[in-house]
């Protein structure tokens, strides 16, 4: 069965709300079939993105934070880049860079006036 932009909405809804139940395994097998066809999709770059963090697989994260910021990037998006960044360099052990993508971060928030309370959680 060919996959409809319908039906790529509907496994991004449901691999949000697995995300957000903490289900992130059945999450990520819902968006597998997604990555292999669309590897430069933002937005589900950054539902995978979530979902690595969440199984703790660092590394996997990183590529696609990687691929996050060969996009343009507002203001809001780039701080939770580099907000997701520093929590997968400080589950590799990589604090100092951790540290310095979150100051990033924060500088970023002070800059634009948003609230980096919304990128700590």
């Amino acid at each position: 069965m060919r996959m409809t932009d319908t039906h790529r909405g509907v496994l991004l809804l449901l691999a949000d709300v697995y995300l957000r139940l903490g289900r992130a395994r059945r999450a990520m097998m819902l968006l597998a079939p997604l990555r292999d066809a669309a590897a430069d999709d933002v937005e589900l770059c950054r539902l995978a993105l979530r979902g690595w963090l969440a199984l703790g697989d660092h590394r996997r994260a990183l590529d696609c934070i990687d691929r996050l910021v060969e996009h343009e990037f507002s203001s809001p998006d780039l701080a939770f880049a580099l907000s997701m960044q520093a929590r997968a360099l400080f589950g590799l052990g990589r604090g100092d860079a951790a540290r310095s993508a979150w100051a990033e971060c924060v500088a970023l928030c002070r800059a634009s006036g948003m609230d980096v309370t919304e990128y700590a959680r």
